[in-house]
Order: structure tokens, then C-alpha cells, then sequence
């Protein structure tokens, strides 16, 4: 993707120029990588068994919400900061945006062509709009609760109470319900636009 590869460079010449710390960018464009690699995987074999698939559909589910996250690291954006190094770093933050919903969007129309081939349109649909609830809430417990996609695996106990509590009583944390339901009706309006130009 040119814009992740765009993003990657001006952070790159920001992170040379200045000395800074942009390695949080060069990371989370590196994650926004692994669904879509996962889901080009799932597509080459898509004609095997369900249960041949199943590690690279949960690789792909634990992954995708890094993609669309980075859209959230252009809080990292400071207007007062007008030296060379800031603006080439400002710039790197608004290209990664862009790359992130490209990549996973992109690994969104792969997995719901594998399933629409095995189980139709409808059912392809509704794993879409659920995979987009679940990367919304996966974007909240990253950027608001620093968990971590591989915290499925390191602190599984961990994440799974956070999932329990949200679920057992969502309306305890109203801003977490609120932007968590914004963020996945955006991401799905953003997608259908996305997938009626790619499918």
C-alpha cells in the first residue's frame, strides 16, 4: 500500500532530522500489516476445510483492530509545533490514517469473499459489521485501556475480565459504550463506501 509506505517514510525522516521517538508509528504500521497478510492467506485457501482456517481467521480477528487504530494515533498531532521534524511527523501521522483503514478494509473484502463462497451474502455481511463492533471495541481496550493484541495470549485472564465487565454491564462505562458504538457505525459506513468500489 503507497500510503503506508508514505507514511513510513516521513516518519522516518522525521525520526532522523529530530532524533524523536516515532517508533510507535513504525510499530503500529507494522501490526496494521498482519491482518491483511493473515486474510491474503485465508484467501489462497479458502477452498479447504473450515477447520484448516481456523488459525488464520483468529489471527486475523486478534490483528484487524490494528489496522483501523491507527487512525487514533493522530491525536499524536501537535499544531504547535511548527519545526521541520514535527511537520514531517504530523504529515507521517495523517498518510499512516488513511493506510490503516486501507489495510483493513482491504482484509475485510478477503475474509467476507471466503465466507459469502461457503455460506452466502447474508452471512458474509454480518461477520463483516460484527468484525467492525469487534475491532471498535478492540480500538478501545488498545488506545483507553493500553491492553494489547498479543495480551490474548500473555494475559488472557486479563482481557477476558475487561470483556466480561463491558459485556455484563456496558452502560458502567457510558464513554467507552458511546465511542465504542460511534466508532464501529463510522467504520461501517466507511467500509460499505470501501466495498461497493472493491467488490
Amino acid at each position: 500500500m503507497a500510503t503506508s509506505a508514505l507514511s513510513a517514510s516521513l516518519a522516518l525522516a522525521a525520526h532522523v532530522v529530530s532524533n524523536g521517538d516515532l517508533d510507535y508509528l513504525f510499530w503500529n504500521l507494522a501490526l496494521a500489516w498482519v491482518p491483511f497478510v493473515a486474510a491474503l492467506a485465508l484467501d489462497d485457501v479458502r477452498s479447504t476445510p473450515v477447520s484448516l482456517q481456523l488459525p488464520l481467521i483468529a489471527l486475523w480477528l486478534v490483528f484487524f483492530p490494528n489496522a483501523p487504530y491507527l487512525v487514533t494515533d493522530l491525536i499524536h498531532i501537535d499544531p504547535a509545533d511548527h519545526t521541520f521534524a514535527g511537520i514531517l511527523g504530523d504529515l507521517a501521522l495523517v498518510a499512516a490514517a488513511p493506510a490503516g483503514l486501507a489495510l483493513g478494509f482491504s482484509s475485510l473484502v478477503l475474509v467476507e469473499r471466503s465466507i459469502r463462497e461457503r455460506y452466502g451474502g447474508r452471512a458474509a455481511l454480518t461477520v463483516a459489521v460484527l468484525s467492525l463492533v469487534a475491532a471498535s471495541v478492540g480500538i478501545y481496550l488498545g488506545r483507553v485501556l493500553r491492553l494489547n493484541s498479543w495480551d490474548v495470549l500473555s494475559r488472557p485472564r486479563v482481557v477476558g475480565s475487561v470483556l466480561h465487565q463491558l459485556v455484563l454491564d456496558p452502560l458502567a462505562h457510558p464513554l467507552a459504550a458511546f465511542g465504542t458504538v460511534a466508532l464501529a457505525a463510522t467504520l461501517t459506513v466507511l467500509y460499505v463506501r470501501f466495498r461497493r468500489v472493491t467488490l
